[in-house]
């Protein structure tokens, strides 16, 4: 055959044991299982015989351990079920002892902060009285003091002195007038502070309910999750052991099946099919092994040394072949210009192009956005990029939320806004992101430094990749002005029980007007939803932000059933115009209790603390609580403020309309099924029942 041809020969058969050997372990494998369903049918017919008498045992105590491993799993699993149904169930009660004591606090909180305002204005009046009378009193003792200088004969003099004298006299008479003024101002701030220290007195039980509340919900999540996580543990180890349990009878069965088929008695007629499949599972990785054995043989019958003169004749040739390749290439140098020299990384630096990093830019992108950092435009030769971030000098050009005057909310908005890209912010630290162009997701403007290496040198430039906020539009809390007239289920007009109406939330399917802003604590998943980024090996991989916002003011006017056009009530007034002069009144408050939240929330906007617009830049890489926390804390500020409202303005409003603006009597229900008159004093007054 020659050498060529023998050294070519082994080669080939050295590449067939390859795929042989890869066919003998699959053989292996194909029979070790027709040995184990072997052993599985035999232990399930009893037909083992006495090559397995000995297996049997082991088979049921892995069988029996099994089966109570299954028991216990599903044990657990029903445990676990149960204990998160508990958990959704202790939720929901918690959720509704909230609602349940914040419908009796929150018209409670409307109340004190009325009267608070009330108080306010009282001692304004009473300072101002203060100083009329202090006033007053300078006037007179200056005027009494000119008037004990010796009086003049002129004519000019003796008017000054009798206007002086009457002056006098009108200021002694103005002076009983001030002060039954002043008493009656501090008889009604008397009763203003007892009225507030009756209305703290009711909140503060129901404040102190709703700490043990929150108290209670805590150590119920508590006790739930440590429960929760001690059931999945031990299912966890359960399912392992059931695991290995599992494999120990697949290794039985496999033991039992290869000692049936050793003994190589004829096979009961319950293991025939089986044994036939391990028989020719063993013929077929016997006849590969045949032909593994018979290259091996070929292999080792060829005459000593001719795999090292084959390999000999090889180098010599490749070095025949190389040889002229290299000649070929130093007559392509030696033809090309000296300027592509610099092309070529294995050139001394003193060859190649100069180096100079360009990181592209200026950058701007908006927040949770891709900027697509591109250094393409770098000088050099063999370029390696990488790019790495920084905190971004403070850019005056920058506008922050402005202060409303040094109050509680500019603290807590403060507080929130830590997260909101602070000074200094710098991302993950050690971000580090490779390659020409590198898009990378920013929640803050960050300082971002491209370092570009040849091999031999480096150069960096510095660019600022700057994040606008997004909005206006979805970041700014959405107020719809238009208030439907809805009416109270089941409601009646009964003396003694009036309820005329209430201004409540358009959105809620409830009567409960426990919120302003849509939908009420936790404010996250209606109000606005957390997004997590994911741009691995970026500065901001992995954290949480504000991905939307949906705060919005959307308010009824829900009147009690007894008004509505056509109820009986309605009927049995129906040649009274007092009572249509009632239900436009009472509509018309309760859609003023919207129009100063809707004014009140305007202003707020005005003065750059939309909630929505607050929440925009927070951003946080430890989980999202932090997060949602600061979110509630600025929305629930906002919140609060809303719920103050002045009920002097609705009534002056309302004292303006002359059909509103008097007395008006109605027929109400008794009680007994009959009616009778029931006056009202003011009907602009009406709807504070």
């Amino acid at each position: 055959m020659g050498l060529l041809g023998s050294g070519f020969a082994e080669m080939g058969r050295k590449f067939r044991r390859v795929l042989l050997r890869r066919k003998i372990r699959a053989a292996a494998a194909t029979h070790a299982l027709r040995l184990r369903a072997l052993g599985k049918r035999a232990a399930e017919s009893g037909e083992t015989g006495p090559a397995g008498a000995d297996l049997l045992a082991a088979l049921a105590e892995t069988q029996a351990k099994d089966e109570s491993l299954s028991s216990q799993r599903a044990a657990l699993d029903e445990k676990i079920r149960v204990t998160e149904a508990q958990r959704d169930a202790d939720a929901a009660r918690f959720k509704q002892l909230d609602e349940g004591v914040f419908a009796r606090k929150s018209p409670l909180d409307a109340e004190l902060a009325a009267q608070q305002k009330t108080a306010a204005r009282i001692q304004r009046e009473r300072d101002d009285n203060r100083r009329t009378q202090e006033k007053l009193q300078q006037e007179r003792r200056s005027m009494e003091e000119a008037l004990r200088k010796p009086a003049s004969a002129e004519s000019g003099a003796i008017s000054e002195r009798t206007k002086a004298e009457a002056r006098i006299a009108a200021i002694a008479a103005e002076q009983p007038q001030l002060e039954a003024q002043q008493a009656r101002l501090a008889q009604a701030a008397a009763l203003a502070a007892k009225e507030i220290a009756r209305l703290e007195a009711a909140i503060e039980p129901l404040q102190a309910e709703l700490d043990r509340i929150a108290t209670e919900r805590n150590e119920a999540t508590s006790r739930v999750n440590r429960a929760l996580a001690d059931l999945r543990k031990e299912s966890a180890r359960v399912r392992a052991e059931a695991g290995d349990v599992s494999r120990r009878r697949d290794q039985n069965h496999e033991a039992l099946g290869t000692a049936i088929f050793a003994a190589g008695a004829a096979a009961p007629g319950a293991l025939a099919s089986e044994m036939e499949a391990a028989a020719a599972s063993a013929a077929a990785q016997a006849a590969v092994q045949s032909r593994y054995d018979s290259s091996l043989a070929e292999s080792r019958g060829m005459p000593k040394g001719t795999m090292l003169k084959f390999g000999a004749l090889m180098l010599a040739a490749t070095a025949a072949f190389g040889a002229g390749g290299y000649a070929a290439m130093q007559a392509m140098k030696s033809a090309t210009p000296p300027a592509a020299l610099e092309d070529d990384c294995r050139n001394p630096s003193s060859k190649r192009k100069p180096l100079k990093a360009d990181a592209g830019g200026p950058y701007t992108v908006v927040r949770g956005e891709v900027a697509r950092l591109d250094g393409s435009k770098s000088k050099g030769s063999c370029l390696r990029y990488a790019w790495t971030f920084a905190a971004s000098p403070s850019d005056p050009s920058e506008k922050r939320r402005p202060a409303t005057g040094g109050s509680e909310d500019d603290a807590v908005f403060a507080y929130a806004e830590q997260l909101a890209c602070p000074q200094g912010q710098a991302g993950n630290q050690g971000a580090r992101k490779e390659g020409a162009t590198a898009p990378t997701v920013f929640l803050c403007s960050l300082k971002v430094t491209l370092t570009v290496r040849d091999g031999q040198a480096s150069d960096s430039e510095d660019v600022i990749v700057k994040v606008k906020p997004r909005g206006p539009k979805g970041w700014q809390t959405h107020i719809e002005e238009k208030q439907p007239e809805t009416f109270l289920s089941g409601s009646r007009l009964v003396r003694g029980q009036i309820e005329l109406g209430k201004n409540v939330c358009a959105l809620d399917a409830t009567d409960m007007p426990t919120h302003w802003l849509h939908a009420g604590k936790p404010w996250k998943g209606e109000g606005y939803a957390v997004a997590t980024v994911t741009d691995p090996k970026g500065p901001f991989d992995k954290w949480s932000y504000v991905g939307s916002s949906n705060l919005r003011i959307q308010r009824a006017a829900r009147l009690n059933a007894d008004l509505a056009p056509g109820s009986e009530l309605a009927q049995a007034n129906a040649k009274n115009k007092d009572f249509d002069t009632l239900h436009k009144s009472v509509l018309e408050h309760e859609r003023l209790h919207g129009v100063l939240v809707f004014e009140a929330m305007a202003e707020i906007q005005k003065q750059g603390n939309d909630p929505a617009k607050i929440i925009e830049a927070l951003s946080t890489p430890g989980g999202e609580a932090p997060l949602v926390d600061r979110a509630d804390l600025a929305i629930g500020t906002v919140e609060a403020r809303l719920r103050t409202q002045n009920h002097d303005k609705i009534k002056e409003r309302l004292a303006t309309t002359p059909q509103f603006n008097r007395e008006g009597t109605i027929l109400v229900r008794d009680g007994a099924g009959g009616y009778e008159p029931f006056s009202v004093s003011n009907m602009a007054n009406a709807g504070d029942d």
